[in-house]
């Protein structure tokens, strides 16, 4: 994370983070059970799925390109970021999206002979 600002944004910004609670279980201890069900429900809607992060890390660790896990799924580069970003939810995107990577993981690292 990059935090940009002046000098004085920052510090009021971390004097601001610093009371926030440190852990889910200071969160939870702080809040009402409805108020703790109403949080939990509006994270889970706007945090993407973690196969998403696992997709996105192995990309970048296999040196693939969103583009090129676009074209071998057959969408658009901004459907799939829409997908990885949590914005689209479609059934069945993480098989699709992890089968899509393996093959491009195999065509790209291992020979025809190795196959």
């Amino acid at each position: 994370m990059t935090i940009t600002g002046t000098p004085e944004e920052i510090v009021a910004l971390m004097g601001l983070l610093q009371k926030f609670p440190k852990d889910s279980q200071e969160l939870d201890d702080a809040l009402s059970p409805e108020q703790s069900s109403a949080a939990g429900a509006i994270i889970s809607e706007d945090m993407p799925a973690q196969w998403t992060g696992d997709v996105v890390y192995e990309l970048h660790m296999a040196g693939i390109t969103g583009k090129e896990l676009a074209e071998k799924l057959g969408y658009t580069r901004q459907y799939v970021s829409e997908i990885l970003n949590g914005h689209k939810s479609p059934n069945g995107a993480e098989a699709r999206f992890r089968a899509a990577l393996e093959e491009l993981v195999a065509e790209k690292y291992i020979s025809p002979g190795e196959a």
